[in-house]
C-alpha cells in the first residue's frame, strides 16, 4: 500500500469517526428536518409491505435508531439486516441495540 493509499484511508477512518459521534445528535435533535416523522411513518410502510419468513434490509444504517422502530412494527418471523461499511458504525449499531436490550 502506498502513502496516498494510506492517508486517504486514514482520513476517511477519522472522518467515519467523528460522524458516528455527532450522528445521533443530529438526526435526533431535527438538525435534518421532518427526520423524526419519517423514523415514526417509515417503519409502518415496512410493516405494511414485509413478509412472514422474509428479511428487511437497512443498507447505509447510522445509529439503527430506524430499524429499533421497524423491529417494533414487524412480525417477529422476519429478519432484520442492517449493511455499512463503516467499522465505527456498526460498533454504534451494537451500543445502540444493547442499550435497547
Amino acid at each position: 500500500m502506498n502513502e496516498i493509499t494510506k492517508a486517504i484511508e486514514t482520513r476517511n477512518r477519522i472522518f467515519e469517526q467523528k460522524l458516528t459521534a455527532i450522528r445521533d445528535f443530529m438526526f435526533n435533535s431535527e438538525v435534518v428536518p421532518m427526520y423524526t416523522n419519517f423514523q415514526r411513518m417509515f417503519p409502518k410502510k415496512v410493516s405494511d409491505f414485509s413478509v412472514d419468513k422474509t428479511s428487511v434490509y437497512d443498507l447505509g444504517c447510522t445509529a439503527d435508531t430506524t430499524m429499533q422502530f421497524i423491529e417494533q412494527t414487524v412480525a417477529k418471523s422476519v429478519t432484520l439486516v442492517d449493511i455499512n461499511t463503516s467499522d465505527n458504525v456498526q460498533n454504534k449499531c451494537w451500543e445502540n441495540w444493547e442499550w435497547q436490550a
